[in-house]
């Protein structure tokens, strides 16, 4: 049985509630969910250059996402793009366990990738000029709840306005990646 469903980004404000309503059902039927947005003027066929990036925030998308830029860097045409997993702390003193707590998964994983732990209070600013030449970046999301199909819409645009293509990732279920 499918356990996750794969959608396009729709800047339509028609369609944000209906989207909005779909997702809500995946995750209500524990579907995962893979949301893509890409620069429809770019050749489809021709990989772009750059890093793939992870913007790790938690285990529950986190995981998931690293699976999938692992399955992409596989693939022949992304085979020498580097994977990145960053992630934004508020303060200097998280940064060292978060680093070390990311590149110990990624070892147990046997996951080949960078880890680059920022401090920031700005997370949308660290994320465009840090994956602003990415050739994919991953992004975790949840559905929206009712009535909130346009905040949700704005928040992520804020973020990939300024990129190439983005995947956005909400995992429905646990994802091992020691497996």
């Amino acid at each position: 049985r499918p356990n996750t469903v794969m959608l396009g980004w729709t800047e339509d404000p028609e369609k944000l509630e209906p989207m909005a309503r779909i997702l809500r059902l995946l995750r209500d039927f524990q579907r995962s969910i893979v949301i893509v947005k890409y620069d429809e003027v770019r050749e489809r066929w021709v990989a772009p250059t750059g890093t793939i990036d992870v913007w790790w925030h938690n285990q529950k998308n986190g995981a998931l996402m690293v699976l999938l830029a692992h399955l992409l860097s596989k693939n022949s045409a992304f085979r020498e793009h580097t994977i990145r997993v960053l992630n934004v702390v508020r303060d200097e003193s998280a940064r060292i366990g978060v680093t070390a707590h990311l590149q110990n998964m990624l070892e147990s994983a046997r996951i080949e990738a960078e880890v680059e732990v920022i401090v920031s209070d700005d997370i949308v600013t660290e994320m465009r000029r840090r994956s602003r030449k990415a050739a994919v970046v991953f992004l975790g999301f949840d559905p929206p709840e009712a009535g909130n199909a346009q905040v949700f819409s704005d928040n992520y645009y804020k973020v990939m306005e300024h990129l190439d293509t983005v995947i956005l990732v909400y995992s429905a279920g646990h994802v091992d990646l020691e497996a």
